[in-house]
């Protein structure tokens, strides 16, 4: 089972090489949308393509997700950064789905297990209990809202202080904007096609397998970088 990416570092040399999502997400680098960038954009019908697709892979087959383009960033010394320009709202969507499953782990009181933490460790690392660095930023229009009620956690001890619920992030704000809209909805799509699939589970082991599975889909898949 593959999820391909093309993944293009605008260097002096490219030199292809395998790549997992996974591998993107855990590793020390830390992604932004410029901010000159394009909000997110991706309606209903993008996000349930992309779900279809997602819901097809097999583990003997492949399967092409798109390119993405990387420019390094020379901003900070201390912290390996690099901009995406372009494939952001694929990886945003990505971000949205973990965080759907991470927060099902948890609503379906199996938090115990490892796996919502290290679905949590994708979205922000946790350096100190006082200091976290997002996976992923976007633009300025967008990055704020996508922060609050996407990356953080509602749930366990993931800086729950600091997470606002849609609602809540309306009412402070008064109001979020179109796209933010779009975020809201990209995420109530995936928890609602999730909470279904989990409906059909006649126990706590199987709701586990699910969404572990899931996740896996998303973690493990392989792809190519090109640097």
């Amino acid at each position: 089972m593959s999820l391909s990416y093309n993944l293009i570092m605008p260097v002096e040399s490219f030199i292809p090489e395998g790549v997992t999502i996974g591998d993107l997400l855990s590793n020390s680098t830390m992604y932004d949308v410029p901010p000159y960038q394009r909000d997110f954009s991706w309606t209903e019908t993008q996000i349930e393509t992309f779900w279809n697709d997602i819901q097809g892979l097999k583990e003997d087959e492949g399967h092409f997700f798109g390119s993405m383009l990387f420019q390094s960033s020379k901003e900070d010394k201390k912290i390996k950064r690099v901009q995406i320009i372009d494939g952001q709202q694929r990886f945003a969507t990505v971000t949205i789905l973990l965080a759907v499953i991470r927060d099902l782990f948890y609503k379906s009181e199996i938090a115990d297990i490892e796996d919502d933490t290290l679905t949590q460790q994708y979205i922000v690392k946790e350096k100190t209990k006082d200091e976290r660095i997002n996976k992923l930023t976007l633009n300025l229009r967008n990055k704020k809202f996508f922060y609050h009620c996407i990356q953080l956690s509602p749930y366990g001890q993931h800086n729950k202080i600091d997470y606002k619920t849609f609602e809540d992030f309306e009412k402070q704000f008064n109001g979020i904007s179109t796209t933010d809209r779009l975020i809201e909805k990209a995420y109530n799509f995936f928890k609602e096609k999730i909470e279904e699939e989990l409906q059909t589970k006649d126990s706590v082991e199987k709701k586990i397998k699910y969404l572990t599975d899931l996740s896996g889909l998303v973690h493990y898949s392989n792809g190519e970088e090109i640097e």
